[in-house]
């Protein structure tokens, strides 16, 4: 109930009112730069209101009579703090008293067509006989029966014309509630009427500015027609395959709006309006009326160049790109774009002594990417197409990137899809997903590292990739509306079973006697299942401030034609975005301590990690955070590295922990992130101590402190 406070203390910054200290600090002030701190970061004195707590009072009983409470006892008490008599606390106490109990729901609805369309949908209703006498009930029944009632052609009808009465006269806290529909008084038999569309009119090339220019029509079927200037720049199977609007069936709201989510989500369209018209002509059931849709498209070329600075786990570098895109490349709305890229990176984890360089890692890269809004495949289900409307994607890249350590060219190919389940899913389906990567100019000291850990040495050799691969995406965030919400990936990766399958029942290959890996193109093919979990709860306390939990999971699995996973497929701790005390990839795998090197390159086959972050406001676009981020990573099987290999009963004990504090900019369109995290507990025992928790059991070091420079909240 804390919403409905009407006066509220100062703000609390770790416990401290750092805000008022502020203020009263710079209180006298009168240059320019003290007064812009008194007024942004500091905060003025909560005085105390005895008016406003009244008003809090009335909103406590108007907020406990909506919820069926109409005999509550509200009574409140100041207390000066005995320290200083000029701080007061005050205390509300409530009494609710019992609530109001639905006894009995009639209903009084006229329109008898509207009647039976109420009684089959009477299971799911909001309300029930024995529940509680809640207001915020009967509005979301009002709510959900007006679009029922929309999408059963009932196009001028409102929630409006649904009302409730209650009656108390029965006694011992009991309502019988009556839901009623009121009549329509246009009409002589009261009788709502339905409505039906007609005709279909689409402006594809809607604009306000050149509406007085002659527009051209083409006439698409019997009840769609396009009208335009000029040319019709898209072909017109591209909106249609996006209408769920036909002509000649009746008003139906929730296709209206799928109509409208189908079209806006197109990249070449840039405001849709879908708008109706009643028509002159109607029967004794119903009324006809025009659908009339106005798109206006956007800029169909674009280029840029762009010089930005890049943080990838913590990893600072340079990056300059040059973007083009063509969103109507082949008049389809196909959305063609090309990405050349050169990058020069510091990376943590590979310094050497050997080098003096701060750019130790650079890229080049190059991308070309074409969206098609058709679900291209050998085989079209039609009712998935109808349903969902997927969109198709090519995809090829090439990647040099080349290091201190080595050499690592990777080429890929993908085709794949995109579709939307309800209006928080989204699907990602990749049948094909092939990927060539290679590794060489390796430096003796590399070599010398992965000579002495089998289990990395197999993770960095050369490989193709034959995948598949399926992901299914929740986020269900609502601007503008202060509730919680949820985050949720699956993903899920098989590599290499197919092209396994055909050298052992087609081509027969001599090679499972010699038990050496199949190859393709001279290249061994990798073979493993990968799957991920990553959950997200956003708890709103306030409107700026939330509380985040987070669990991270996931196991990459070889078998049969590898020994090992690929390093580009395994996982890695620390940084930006995971485990902050420590830097990208310098924790784990397991409790294995490296002594020999001092390379922190650790990956591993299977990743937990748990993370709790309190995000709250500070002054004028500094926002702070606390976090704690607990986890690790590990190999699936290794006896080369001691400690290294995932125990269930040790996964606990070889978790580490991270604390540490955080300060945000956001200005709206960019958000820059500081994180300073501090290692509280390794994932082994300290040396000379039984004990894993730093703190106290051995000296702290620069190393135990790590700061993050991020772009973008970390989850």
């Amino acid at each position: 109930m804390a919403h409905y406070h009407r006066q509220k203390p100062n703000r609390k910054t770790l416990g401290f009112l750092f805000h008022l200290r502020v203020h009263n600090a710079y209180r006298n002030s009168s240059g320019k730069a003290g007064s812009w701190i008194r007024e942004t970061i500091g905060e003025q004195p909560a005085i105390y209101d005895s008016i406003a707590q009244n008003r809090t009072i009335r909103q406590f009983e108007i907020y406990l009579k909506e919820q069926g409470y109409y005999s509550p006892i509200i009574s409140t008490q100041v207390k000066t703090s005995f320290i200083n008599s000029q701080k007061a606390r005050v205390i509300y106490s409530i009494e609710t008293g019992k609530p109001y109990i639905i006894s009995s729901i009639q209903y009084d609805i006229p329109d008898t067509n509207i009647a039976r369309i109420v009684a089959r949908n009477i299971n799911r209703s909001a309300i029930s006989e024995q529940a509680v006498f809640n207001v915020h009930s009967l509005l979301e029944e009002r709510n959900r029966l007006a679009s029922i009632i929309n999408n059963h052609g009932y196009y001028s009808f409102s929630a409006q014309d649904i009302f409730f009465s209650a009656d108390t006269s029965r006694g011992n806290l009991q309502v019988d509630v009556t839901l009623g529909i009121l009549p329509n008084l246009h009409s002589d038999n009261q009788m709502h009427q339905q409505y039906k569309i007609r005709n279909t009119i689409i402006y594809a090339d809607f604009d306000t500015h050149t509406e007085q220019k002659e527009l051209k029509s083409f006439q698409y079927d019997s009840t769609t027609t396009f009208r335009y200037y000029d040319s019709l720049y898209v072909k017109p199977e591209v909106i249609m395959r996006a209408l769920y609007i036909s002509s000649g069936s009746i008003y139906n709201a929730s296709r209206v709006r799928r109509t409208q989510r189908q079209l806006s989500q197109n990249n070449l369209f840039r405001i849709v309006q879908i708008s109706f018209e009643e028509v002159s002509e109607s029967d004794s059931s119903y009324t006809y009326i025009d659908c009339i849709i106005r798109i206006t498209r956007t800029t169909q070329q674009s280029f840029s160049i762009e010089l930005e600075g890049q943080n990838t786990a913590g990893d600072w570098g340079a990056k300059a790109n040059f973007s083009y895109s063509h969103k109507n490349v082949f008049k389809g709305a196909e959305n063609l774009q090309i990405r050349l890229t050169a990058m020069a990176e510091h990376n943590q984890s590979i310094v050497s002594e050997t080098t003096t360089r701060f750019f130790n890692t650079h890229e080049l890269g190059a991308e070309a990417r074409l969206d098609i809004p058709k679900f291209l495949s050998p085989i079209t289900p039609d009712r998935f197409d109808v349903k969902y409307r997927p969109t198709t994607t090519f995809r090829i890249a090439y990647n040099h990137m080349q290091n201190i350590l080595f050499t690592r060219p990777t080429s890929n190919f993908s085709y794949g899809y995109r579709w939307f389940g309800n209006n928080h899913l989204t699907h990602y389906l990749t049948p094909i997903d092939i990927s060539y990567i290679r590794y060489y100019n390796k430096t003796d000291e590399f070599n010398e590292f992965l000579a002495q850990r089998e289990y990395y040495r197999f993770s960095y050799e050369d490989y193709l990739i034959y995948s598949t691969q399926y992901s299914l995406v929740f986020y269900n965030k609502r601007q503008n509306i202060e509730r919680n919400y949820q985050y949720f990936r699956l993903h899920f990766e098989s590599a290499g079973n197919s092209m396994y399958l055909l050298f052992n029942t087609i081509l027969d290959s001599d090679n499972d006697t010699e038990k050496k890996p199949h190859e393709t193109f001279n290249v061994v093919f990798a073979q493993y299942i990968k799957t991920e979990l990553d959950y997200r709860f956003y708890n709103v306390l306030t409107r700026k401030t939330l509380f985040v939990s987070r669990f991270f999971g996931g196991v990459a699995i070889p078998y049969l034609n590898s020994e090992w996973t690929p390093s580009v497929k395994q996982f890695y701790m620390g940084g930006a975005n995971s485990l902050r005390g420590w830097s990208a990839r310098s924790v784990g795998p397991g409790s294995y301590q490296d002594t020999m090197s001092s390379f922190q390159y650790n990956m591993g086959d299977i990743k937990l990690e748990v993370n709790f972050e309190l995000r709250f406001p500070m002054f004028w676009v500094v926002e702070g955070a606390i976090f704690t981020d607990i986890g690790n990573i590990w190999s699936f099987r290794n006896k080369n590295l001691e400690g290294a290999a995932f125990s269930p009963t040790r996964f606990i004990s070889e978790s580490a922990i991270a604390l540490g504090y955080g300060f945000r900019f956001d200005f709206s369109f960019l958000l820059f992130r500081f994180d300073i995290g501090a290692k509280l507990r390794e994932p082994f025992p300290i040396e000379k101590s039984n004990s894993q928790i730093i703190w106290g059991n051995r000296k702290m070091s620069r190393d135990d402190f790590n700061l993050s420079i991020g772009i973008g909240y970390p989850f």
